[in-house]
C-alpha cells in the first residue's frame, strides 16, 4: 500500500462524474444530481473548466429566489474559480485546501481536461480505511505470541 502522505489524487477521485455546460439550466442541472446522487458538477464552457456547482449552491439559489428558480443561471449560482489540481497532486495538499478554504471538491485535470473529481466524501473514505488499517495493525501488536499445545 502507498502511504497516505505519497498516494497521488487520481489514485482515488472519482474517475466517473458528471458535468454541465454553462448555458445549461439550472433545474436540469437539479435533475442530473438527483439522477446520479451526486453533490457536485463541474461547469464547462467549450469544453474547459469555468467553474463548480455544489448542492449548496442550488439549496442556496432556492431560498434566495423566490419562486422564480427556473430563471436563476448556472452562472450566478456556482463558485466561479473552481479549485483545480493535477494528477500527480498529493491526497493530503488537496484535503489541506480543502479544510483550510472550507470547501467540497476539487477538479482533477490536465491542462483543460477535467480527469475527475475529488470529494471531500472521497477524503472521508479514504480517513476510514486508513483509520480501519491503523486499528487492526494496533489489535495485531496487542495480542499474545501463539503457544503450542502440549503434545502438538
Amino acid at each position: 500500500m502507498v502511504k497516505m502522505s505519497a498516494l497521488p489524487v487520481e489514485r482515488v477521485m472519482s474517475k466517473s462524474f458528471h458535468c454541465i455546460g454553462l448555458e445549461e439550466s439550472l433545474p436540469r442541472a437539479v435533475g442530473i444530481m438527483r439522477f446520479y446522487g451526486i453533490r457536485h458538477l463541474p461547469v464547462l464552457e467549450n469544453g474547459r473548466p469555468v467553474g463548480m456547482l455544489s448542492e449548496r449552491d442550488i439549496v442556496l439559489a432556492e431560498t434566495l429566489s423566490e419562486g422564480g428558480f427556473s430563471r436563476v443561471t448556472i452562472a450566478e449560482v456556482m463558485m466561479s474559480i473552481p479549485y483545480c489540481v493535477s494528477p500527480d497532486t498529493s491526497v493530503p495538499e488537496v484535503a489541506s485546501h480543502l479544510a483550510r478554504r472550507k470547501l467540497d471538491s476539487a477538479l482533477v485535470v490536465s491542462g483543460a481536461q477535467v480527469l475527475g473529481i475529488f470529494t471531500s466524501t472521497d477524503a472521508f473514505a479514504l480517513l476510514a480505511e486508513d483509520l480501519t488499517e491503523h486499528d487492526v495493525e494496533q489489535q495485531d501488536q496487542e495480542l499474545p505470541p501463539m503457544t503450542r499445545a502440549a503434545g502438538h
